[in-house]
């Protein structure tokens, strides 16, 4: 089964932000794949990983969560959205 398949119909959480002192980094790897995966059409929803993480997956319904968002995790999203 491809990841494509797997996730169809399940509702992603990227999760991004947070309190460090990279948060702004963060959030911009963090909208960058939530952009390419709705561009995939996949269900995604941003998360921004400050007070109440628990409560705000539960309320969103995520399925499953992507977190750090590294410059790899970004490339391979957009990689894998322009090699179509």
């Amino acid at each position: 089964m491809d990841v494509r398949s797997w996730l169809k119909g399940k509702r992603v959480g990227v999760v991004f932000g947070g309190r460090s002192a990279e948060r702004e980094i963060s959030l911009l790897s963090g909208k960058a794949v939530l952009k390419a995966l709705k561009k995939m059409g996949f269900n995604a929803v941003g998360i921004d990983a400050g007070s109440g993480l628990p409560e705000k997956l539960k309320s969103k319904k995520i399925d499953l969560c992507i977190t750090r968002c590294t410059a790899l995790v970004v490339k391979t999203v957009l990689c894998r959205e322009c090699s179509k």
